[in-house]
């Protein structure tokens, strides 16, 4: 029996916020064979996830739910710093095209109608984890570059000033 080898990456995670039990049952049904589902039932619960677990790589929000609407929570994560990069699908039996607008100035990154489609949930969150995960190789791979950048600097100071103490030598000599 081979064992497969692990993943270098980790198993992708998804925030799925919805105020009707069903709707999150069906979205886990969907998702967690391939996924690691966060549930939360209100706006409040799903920004003190996402604030309490920083390795969430998509969010899947309800519209239309009592107390903060998603276009409230949607707008809520992209003013935050740390987690405006993080992508959200709005997940809306509203059909109208004012709707969608008022979803896009929101922030979202794009849309589901409900009843949601099975396979097109899966395609839709399987290239947002992957544009996620590129995005923070992307941010990794910044910070390295910032580093080694920075290190040249020093380095070049450290060959200039090492330089300048024989030369200046030199010159007083010939002086």
């Amino acid at each position: 029996m081979t064992v497969p080898p692990p993943s270098a990456e980790p198993r992708a995670s998804v925030l799925a916020v919805d105020d009707d039990p069903r709707n999150l049952t069906l979205l886990r049904s969907f998702l967690e064979p391939n996924y690691r589902i966060v549930a939360a039932s209100d706006g409040p619960s799903a920004i003190a996830a996402l604030r309490a677990e920083p390795s969430l790589d998509i969010v899947l929000l309800d519209v239309m739910m009592p107390g903060m609407s998603g276009f409230e929570v949607c707008r809520a994560i992209k003013a935050d710093a740390e987690l405006r990069r993080i992508p959200v699908l709005l997940l809306t039996a509203l059909r109208d095209q004012a709707d969608r607008n008022a979803g896009l100035e929101a922030g979202a990154d794009d849309f589901l109608s409900k009843p949601i489609d099975r396979r097109e949930l899966t395609l839709r969150v399987q290239a947002f984890v992957r544009l996620r995960r590129q995005d923070l190789r992307i941010a990794r791979q910044l910070e390295e570059l910032r580093e080694l950048d920075r290190l040249k600097d020093d380095l070049v100071s450290l060959i200039v000033h090492d330089l300048r103490n024989p030369l200046a030598g030199m010159l007083g000599f010939l002086s």
